[in-house]
């Protein structure tokens, strides 16, 4: 009996790229926590008995994407060039570097390996960045975590 051999990319279910520049392709095998909290706010008019309740503010939260690759340094670079505000932004500190904040896509794949759903997230910005371990069994660039914070997303049937 005869094995198939399967890609060793096919475990990544989640490409992420950057939707203008920069990143061009990332894969991972885990994205959890892109979701959506809606804040109700309570009010009463007049001599109602009971508030009304309407939607106010919405929160979103990170999303946290988990052992990947990537084919070099980009997704690193783009940590750094929010951290060093000076060298990134030398218009002054406080002020957003112009590729901070950007816009990405996160693709789920099927295990057939045609797309399931596009997540898009607007204003993104990494949160927390997690290197793999240190080995030589791979020539691809291995990162354990990558947070990423955003103002809003949009998720698209594909």
């Amino acid at each position: 009996m005869h094995a198939r051999s399967r890609p060793l990319v096919g475990k990544y279910a989640f490409q992420v790229r950057d939707l203008a520049q920069g990143i061009r392709q990332a894969k991972f095998q885990q994205a959890t926590g892109a979701g959506m909290t809606i804040n109700i706010g309570e009010y009463t008019e007049g001599g109602a008995q009971a508030p009304m309740k309407e939607a106010t503010t919405a929160s979103f939260d990170n999303v946290t994407l988990q052992h990947g690759v990537i084919e070099d340094s980009e997704l690193y670079d783009w940590a750094l060039e929010c951290v060093d505000m000076l060298a990134a932004s030398p218009f002054g500190a406080g002020m957003a570097s112009p590729g901070q904040l950007r816009n990405m896509a996160i693709d789920q794949m099927r295990r057939d390996r045609s797309y399931l759903f596009t997540l898009e997230l607007y204003n993104a910005q990494p949160a927390r960045f997690m290197p793999g371990d240190f080995d030589n069994t791979s020539s691809d660039v291995q990162v354990e975590e990558l947070e990423i914070a955003y103002e809003y997303f949009n998720r698209k049937a594909r």
